[in-house]
């Protein structure tokens, strides 16, 4: 199943609302989530290739329940 701009736009906000809440750093979200700045950047810039090990890297950054940015991207909308 290809990913929407929609859905990719959904977790780049709901990133951004969630290291705002953590009072992190994006550099801070990569390093806790053992994924490069670059690679988070490009995710919420909506050029990355969102592989499995750069959701789980997400998820553990952010502390998110694993599979949730899989579920966001699912939802779409």
């Amino acid at each position: 199943m290809p990913i929407t701009p929609g859905a990719r736009r959904k977790l780049a906000d709901l990133m951004d609302d969630r290291r705002a809440e953590l009072r992190l750093r994006w550099r801070d979200v990569a390093d806790l989530g053992g994924v490069s700045y670059e690679v988070i950047r490009a995710v919420r810039n909506g050029t990355g290739e969102i592989r499995t090990l750069t959701q789980r890297g997400i998820e553990t950054g952010l502390r998110w329940s694993p599979g949730s940015v899989r579920a966001i991207l699912e939802d779409g909308d």
